[in-house]
């Protein structure tokens, strides 16, 4: 028997729930794992009910990105070995859960960790690194000559995609929410071009991102999220999160605004800003990769990109927090909604 941390759509609320299940056959294609550490984040309750398709006490993968030793292998599996330490992301829609004992994941959803890194880096950094990775080489891509808007910039997603950023010789502009956020920011990535704190009524996001910018704007905005009206006290109304409005006004012509807000709603005068900028929208899912079996070996090319990057020190997530499997369910239901860095919570 395994212990597993699932989640379940009730009501529209999200809970989570530990169950002992019995570990099945495993597949030809599949890849069981000894489960070593899972990185926590909070799932978008409209995308679960989407996966749902609207089912009462639909249930779900607790946590997704993970790290761990091969324990099994299946018949037709090549690329790793008993014994191989790996890392990768559980889809949404898998029967079994990164925070778990064990796990079964298909062999192209893996791959090897670098030895000289651990395994708790590895999974705090393998979902956000997706993330980015889709959003700067695929959505849009960054050269030396692109100047980056980052949103969130001191969180999990934010921090990766600054590193990446910066690797590749863009210029970083980044959001944060509060003092302790900008100072942590500050310390560790000084080269950062500006770091705009939005908890503070004294900072404006347009005027400082064309005053960096010589009035042209960003190339590219990355957002973790927007405000979909700008009024300050409206009801869901998130603290550090820039208006749509605002996100908008920073873009450059031919700029590329990639968003993971799953229910933007763009009014006539927002479309035609877009348009009269020559601006477009991208929605940013780093799930698509495992929910989808189109395009895996760029999948996978990705994923050994990344660890290729971390072996490198070229990524270096920051866990501001370790946590114990037993604690799981009260962890994944009181997760802050903003943090710097991962919490990781490692099997004991």
């Amino acid at each position: 028997m395994m212990r597993s941390v699932k989640g379940k759509l009730e009501g529209g609320e999200v809970t989570y729930f530990t169950i002992n299940e019995k570990e099945g056959e495993l597949e030809a294609q599949s890849v069981r794992v000894k489960v070593a550490a899972a990185s926590t984040k909070q799932h978008n309750s409209e995308v679960i009910k989407f996966l749902g398709a609207g089912e009462e006490g639909f249930t779900f993968p607790a946590c997704t990105d993970f790290s761990g030793q091969v324990a099994e292998v299946g018949s037709a599996v090549t690329s790793v070995a008993v014994g191989d330490v790996v890392t990768g992301i559980i889809s949404l829609l898998s029967p079994f859960s990164a925070c778990a004992d064990t796990c079964d994941v298909h062999q192209l959803d893996i791959v090897k960790v670098p030895s000289a890194r651990s395994q708790t880096d590895a999974a705090a950094c393998i979902g956000p690194a997706v993330r980015a990775y889709t959003a700067m080489m695929y959505q849009t891509r960054i050269s030396p000559s692109t100047t980056v808007l980052i949103v969130s910039g001191a969180s999990a997603n934010g921090l990766i995609a600054i590193q990446l950023a910066l690797s590749w010789r863009a210029k970083v502009i980044a959001t944060v929410c509060g003092d302790d956020e900008r100072r942590f920011l500050e310390k560790n990535h000084p080269d950062i071009a500006q770091v705009i704190d939005l908890g503070s009524k004294n900072s404006s996001l347009v005027s400082i991102v064309m005053e960096e910018t010589g009035s042209l704007g960003a190339n590219a905005i990355i957002d973790d999220g927007v405000n979909m009206f700008a009024e300050e006290d409206h009801e869901t109304q998130v603290p550090g999160r820039p208006s749509k409005h605002d996100v908008i006004s920073c873009l450059a012509v031919n700029g590329k605004w990639i968003t993971s807000q799953p229910n933007l709603q763009l009014d006539p005068p927002d479309s035609l800003k877009l348009h009269m900028r020559n601006a477009s929208v991208c929605f940013l899912f780093e799930q698509s990769w495992s929910l989808s079996t189109a395009q895996r070996g760029v999948y996978l090319h990705i994923l050994t990109d990344i660890m290729d990057k971390l072996a490198a020190g070229i990524i270096r997530p920051h866990v501001s927090r370790t946590v114990q499997f037993s604690d799981a369910e009260t962890v994944l239901s009181s997760l802050p909604k903003r943090q710097i860095g991962s919490t990781v919570m490692y099997m004991n």
